[in-house]
């Protein structure tokens, strides 16, 4: 298993947007990341096991949090102006304070917001990586 001394909590993530310096989106709970490889099937006849031949990478994920683009300019409502305007915005998601980033140019692909009569009106933006992905441990 996984040793607890290695183990992150996720307490200390975050995600920014560019500025100088970088500005954390505010009242982020949480962010996913995915990154994919397509892979090619290069199966001929004869063969007795298919193979394949690496091909696109790409990667998408979303920024989940509490409902906040009418105060939060510099953060939720530059992803919200970037999915009405179509304009592409650079991500930094953090895993831990101070490191562990990954970084890229995405265009945001969806908005959702939920408006609970019993409970806090939370927000998701949907992203798509737009280019290559940098990871900095």
């Amino acid at each position: 298993g996984l040793a607890l001394a290695t183990a992150l909590a996720g307490k200390g993530g975050s995600v920014y947007v560019p500025g100088t310096p970088n500005t954390a989106i505010a009242s982020v709970q949480s962010w996913d990341l995915t990154i994919d490889a397509e892979n090619y099937d290069a199966t001929v006849l004869g063969d007795n096991w298919k193979e394949f031949v690496a091909g696109l990478r790409g990667w998408n994920g979303s920024v989940n949090g509490f409902y906040n683009v009418v105060s939060d300019v510099t953060g939720q409502y530059q992803l919200y102006n970037a999915l009405l305007t179509g304009a592409s915005v650079a991500l930094q998601l953090q895993t831990v304070a101070g490191g562990g980033t990954f970084e890229g140019l995405t265009n945001i692909t969806n908005l959702a917001i939920s408006d609970p009569v019993n409970n806090l009106i939370t927000i998701k933006f949907t992203f798509v990586g737009n280019g290559s992905l940098q990871h900095n441990p």
